[in-house]
């Protein structure tokens, strides 16, 4: 990891952030480093999804940079002395918390390997390499429509700061959630002028989530009974068989640190904002989080341009975030239709008209699900799959699926109480949250109104099953938006309605939060413990790992295919392809696939496309006869250990070149 070009990245940020604030928007000094750091760091982001399309890697984010840059000077010009007394105006302590928690962030990133990795690693690996929109890994004739927008974050820490794969990633998540949960505590001090409040609302953020732990205090027959109604899935089913049995056992899951996780602890429809270690992170809450900083506060029609930027990243960070809001944005519109009898939107209403609109353009362009769902309706392929993610909606009787619990009906008393805790007291802010939108509303607040208008389509997917190739636990996602304006209004909004209620309502609301955040304060703990020890992923050795470093995107051609009994593992190592997958699913390889590993024979894998072999020790003996041959050239072998229950064992890995084999 190079430091240098690192800061000098973040600086580009930062200060373009800042000026593109100075003359565009009317923030309070405050507000305008940290709101135009995150603004900066979008901005480019976004433009380097573009950019890296016709330039090289490193030159395009650096030009991606250069540009917001250029973007900042020009909103803020003329640059005359009365915009540096900003700088004495900036809050230090803030800066100095948000570095802060986003270091500490990263290290605990370093010390875990959680969820997808196996997934998302190959992808940023090849990304990075310049596929950019990426293709889907095991795959490479398949457009991967995923929501890539921190992926691309992580491969500009890797191209222009040199970060190794896994430290890039923990980078990313570590300083997106850092900055978004400072972000909701500007929010907070915007709203009650407290700090106090401020500080309790950044951590509610980080640290609420559901109240799966409160199922232990059920009488037992009660809780057998609750146990007996439920059928684990995912990580829930792989860590015990019934819920009884899952609640006082670690969870099951992979990459975890050196203290596993409790499953009663965890939580499969709200999880707190800590344990967001998919794909996505909390990049679309972030971009959420600016624009409902920024909303209303433009002086200019200009301030329109990084306004659509943002909107637009927004669907290559999350599509479901994206469509939630734009859903309700219809529902402000229609509800502001009925209440004033005519058709013709008001005056300040036609500036965030053209946002959606241009924003919902650039969508359908820019790469991701969006983009792969238009080009699907235009161009219908009748033949192999040429895109990955298939979406399919079924409407069912109202249910909450939760990723660990299954489906949680709520017409079936026991599932529902289930349900109840899985989701949490959280929801009891759902009236206050949704009398300040109808507030924002009436005062014309248009983007306010609409965010918390998005969480009526979000609590009406009780009745909605995604059934796409992403798996049943996707449909969790569409309660998203519920619970992260929850989450960032509960605080403020429950502070201002306390003021004048008597005192045992006071302690019912403190003690209905410490309930909420418990769990996320254990989880962090145990979080915590892992900064120690650093790990690559779950599936990377330090055999591998001395791989990345000698051979990562150097092997030619650079359209040549690895054999890899694991798939993921060659693909995040050299950044090269190979075909193991139909396109339907990544983690099932097609059975020419398997036919190839199961027989290795150079001449048929050279015949097939592939140009190297990357092989542990058991695979290589197995079929020595095979790999051995004069046509095979040994390109490195580098020792080590593998380690397993029973101990450690003499381990290696050996990279063959078998392109002379013809």
């Amino acid at each position: 990891l190079q430091i240098l070009p690192l800061i000098f990245l973040l600086l580009l940020w930062g200060v373009s952030g800042w000026l593109l604030t100075i003359r565009w928007f009317d923030l309070e000094p405050h507000e305008r480093g940290l709101v135009g750091f995150g603004l900066g760091l979008i901005i480019a982001n976004w433009l380097g999804n573009f950019l890296a399309r016709f330039l090289p890697m490193s030159i395009a984010f650096w030009a991606a940079a250069l540009v917001t840059l250029a973007l900042g000077i020009f909103a803020a010009w003329p640059l005359n002395r009365e915009l540096f007394p900003e700088w004495r105006k900036i809050r230090w302590p803030t800066w100095l918390l948000f570095i802060i928690v986003a270091f500490i962030l990263t290290l605990i990133g370093r010390g875990l390997g959680l969820l997808d990795e196996q997934q998302n690693f190959p992808a940023i690996s090849l990304m990075a390499t310049g596929d950019i929109p990426p293709h889907l890994p095991g795959a490479p004739d398949v457009n991967y429509g995923y929501h890539y927008f921190l992926f691309l974050l992580s491969v500009q820490f890797m191209r222009v700061a040199s970060a190794p794969l896994w430290t890039a990633v923990d980078l990313a998540h570590g300083l997106i959630l850092a900055l978004a949960i400072i972000l909701v505590g500007l929010l907070a001090w915007r709203l009650t002028r407290n700090k106090t409040v401020a500080w309790i609302s950044a951590a509610f953020f980080a640290l609420a989530g559901g109240t799966r732990w409160l199922l232990l205090l059920l009488p037992g027959t009660l809780l057998n009974r609750v146990s007996s109604a439920l059928t684990l899935i995912g990580s829930g089913q792989d860590t015990a068989s019934t819920l009884f049995e899952a609640l006082s056992l670690p969870w099951e899951v992979a990459g975890a640190g050196p203290i596993p996780f409790p499953f009663a602890f965890v939580n499969g429809v709200n999880p707190a904002a800590i344990m967001a270690r998919h794909g996505y992170g909390v990049s679309a809450i972030l971009i959420m989080l600016l624009i409902l900083l920024l909303a209303g506060q433009q002086r200019t029609w200009k301030a329109g341009i990084p306004l659509t930027i943002l909107l637009a990243s927004l669907a290559l960070a999350n599509e479901v975030d994206f469509a939630l809001l734009y859903f309700g944005m219809v529902f402000v519109a229609i509800l502001w239709l009925v209440q004033h009898r005519t058709v013709r939107p008001p005056h300040s209403a036609w500036f965030w008209i053209v946002i959606i609109f241009l924003a919902g353009i650039f969508a359908l362009i820019q790469g991701g699900m969006a983009t792969e769902v238009l080009r699907g309706r235009l161009y219908p392929s009748n033949t192999q799959a040429d895109s990955y993610f298939k979406v399919i909606f079924s409407i069912v009787p109202p249910m909450v699926i939760s990723s660990h619990l299954g489906k949680l009906s709520l017409f079936h008393p026991l599932q529902f109480l289930a349900a109840l805790f899985e989701i949490g007291p959280l929801v009891l802010a759902l009236p206050l949250v949704l009398i300040w939108g109808y507030k924002a509303l009436r005062e014309e607040k248009w983007f306010q109104a609409a965010l918390v208008a998005s969480i009526i389509p979000s609590l009406l997917s009780i009745f909605i099953e995604y059934s796409g190739n992403a798996g049943i636990t996707a449909t969790t996602r569409l309660l998203s938006n519920l619970f992260f304006v929850c989450k960032i209004f509960a605080v403020p909004l429950f502070w201002s309605w306390l003021q004048n209620q008597p005192e045992w309502k006071h302690h019912a609301v403190y003690g209905l939060a410490l309930i909420t955040m418990l769990g996320g304060f254990v989880l962090f703990a145990i979080q915590l413990i892992a900064i120690p020890r650093p790990v690559y992923t779950y599936f990377i050795t330090d055999m591998d790992a001395r791989f990345y470093q000698e051979y990562w995107n150097r092997l030619s051609p650079a359209s040549a295919w690895i054999l890899d009994t694991s798939p993921s593992r060659a693909q995040t190592i050299f950044g090269r392809q190979s075909h193991t997958s139909s396109g339907t699913d990544w983690a099932v390889h097609t059975p020419e696939y398997r036919a190839l590993l199961q027989n290795p024979d150079p001449y048929q894998l050279n015949a097939a496309g592939y140009s190297y072999v990357y092989a542990d020790k058991d695979y290589w003996k197995l079929y020595a006869s095979q790999l051995e041959q004069p046509c095979v050239k040994i390109v490195e072998t580098v020792e080590g250990v593998k380690f397993a229950r029973s101990g450690s064992a003499p381990d290696f890995r050996r990279l063959a070149d078998i392109s002379q084999c013809k």
